[in-house]
C-alpha cells in the first residue's frame, strides 16, 4: 500500500510486493533510501535523480557521488556518471579511479565508432 501523509510524503518505491513510502525531509537519509531501493529495482534514472536530491543536501558524502555515478553509468549517461565518479575520488574515494578509468575506455570507444 501507498501512505501519503499531507506533503511530507513525495513518491513511493516497489521492490517486488514491497512498496515503500518515503518522506522527504532536509536529512538526506530518506533520500538514500529511496535511491538504492530504485537502483536496486533497475530504476537508474529515478535513482539519479533521488542521488542528486541527496547531494543537494549534504554535497560532501563520497559514497553518495559513488552511487550517482552507478546509477548514471546504468542510464548511460557516462559523461556525467564520469564527473560523479571524480567527485567521489575529490572525496576520499580512491576506489572510483577505477570507475573513472572505465567511463573514460567506454567513451573512447563509443568515440571511435
Amino acid at each position: 500500500f501507498f501512505f501519503q501523509a499531507e506533503d511530507r510524503i513525495r513518491d513511493h518505491c516497489v521492490t517486488g510486493v514491497q512498496t515503500c513510502a518515503l518522506p522527504i525531509s532536509a536529512l538526506p537519509g530518506p533520500l538514500l533510501a529511496a535511491a538504492d531501493c530504485l537502483l536496486k529495482g533497475d530504476k537508474a534514472e529515478e535513482a539519479a535523480w533521488y542521488y542528486r536530491m541527496a547531494i543537494d543536501r549534504e554535497n560532501d558524502v563520497p559514497q553518495t557521488w559513488m552511487n550517482l555515478g552507478v546509477a548514471l553509468g546504468q542510464s548511460g549517461r557516462l559523461l556525467e556518471a564520469r564527473d560523479a565518479f571524480k567527485k567521489a575520488v575529490e572525496l576520499g574515494r580512491d576506489d572510483a579511479i577505477g570507475a573513472v578509468r572505465q567511463c573514460d575506455q567506454l567513451l573512447a570507444r563509443q568515440k571511435g565508432r
